[in-house]
Order: structure tokens, then sequence, then C-alpha cells
């Protein structure tokens, strides 16, 4: 190796060092870089803590309405019940005149057999036994005295028909005496003994 080729080699190991000397960072001064970095205190070891995120009240639409108290059950009405005087038998067909009748006439010999039938017509089943006080056939026209309650509507019924379509269609009723709510009804009736019975039959 000559003079020149050591020259320069020396030259440039001499430029190698001062380079490292100024640009290269040495390990103490990355230690004291990294300090600053270590030691920064996070906002956790500080301490500080975030603000609570702000939570809105609830608005009047998002409030839940309070519950609308339920209404009491409206009471069962119970019909009243009607006075007895309300559904009682009501005055029906000539009564004057078959009643007059009555009181002017006389007992034939067919009266016990003509009592005998209604009498009959009084042993149906829908027909209480009480209903019938007294019964008294003349020779144109019987009377009965009857016990009427508010349970006996439809057995009137049967029996007026059944005096109708057997005895005659010509009859007559009305509540006997005065009316003062009593439970019981006193009613007089009074049937044709000359008129003919209705024919239940429809003419063809």
């Amino acid at each position: 190796m000559n003079n020149r080729t050591i020259v320069i080699s020396v030259a440039v190991g001499a430029l190698l060092l001062i380079w490292a000397a100024f640009f290269m960072p040495s390990s103490k001064d990355d230690g004291a870089a990294a300090a600053p970095v270590a030691h920064e205190p996070s906002e956790a070891a500080s301490g500080a803590q975030a603000p609570a995120p702000s939570v809105a009240p609830p608005t009047s639409a998002q409030e839940e309405p309070a519950p609308t108290p339920e209404a009491p059950p409206e009471r069962t009405r119970t019909k009243p019940e009607l006075p007895h005087t309300a559904q009682r038998p009501e005055k029906m067909g000539p009564f004057e005149e078959l009643k007059a009748r009555y009181a002017s006439d006389a007992r034939d010999a067919e009266a016990g057999a003509t009592e005998e039938r209604i009498r009959k017509l009084l042993k149906q089943p829908e027909i209480p036994e009480g209903m019938l006080r007294e019964i008294s056939c003349l020779k144109s026209v019987c009377k009965l005295d009857l016990r009427w309650t508010t349970n006996d509507s439809e057995a009137y019924m049967i029996l007026m028909m059944s005096l109708v379509t057997t005895i005659s269609q010509k009859l007559a009723a009305a509540p006997a005496g005065a009316d003062e709510g009593q439970p019981v009804h006193p009613l007089e009736v009074y049937v044709s003994r000359i008129d003919p019975p209705l024919d239940p039959t429809p003419p063809r």
C-alpha cells in the first residue's frame, strides 16, 4: 500500500468519526429523550375525570301518562217489581148485562151439570186449586168467584179460553171490591149459558 492510499484511508476514518460524534444520538441522549414520554402523567394518573355525558331529562312526550283510574262497575239495576194493581185483570166483556141477568134469574134443572163442567175445567194442571172460591149457575148465566194473584196470569188466561170454547163465547169479568194493593185480588166472572161456545175450528 502506498502512502497516498494510507492518507486517504485515514482521512475517510476521521470523517466517519466526526459524523458519528455530531449526528448519531448516543444512548444517554436516548434515555433523556425518552424520559419525558415515560413520565408524562396520564389523565387517569392525575385523577382528572372525564365529564359525565349529560342526560337530557325526559320530555313530556316521553313520559308515560299516569294510569287513569278505572271507573267503578255500574251496578245492575234491578227492575222494580210492578205493584199488584198494575197486573190485575181489568174489566172486560158485557159485565153489567150478565150481572143484571144473574141477579134476576132462577136456577134450573141443568144448573148443577153446568157447574160440574166448569169445575172440571178448573182441574187442569196449569190452574191452581185455590183460584175458584165459589160457583153458581142459574138458568141463563153462571157466576164464578175467583181469587187471583200475580202468579196466576197464565192460569187465568187458560181458564178464560176454556170457558169460551166449552161453555159460552159470551163472558165478562171484573175485579170485585176496592183494590188496596193486596196480593190476592177477588174477581167476578159471568158466563152466559144461552150463547153457544166459540168453535175453535177455522171455517173452510
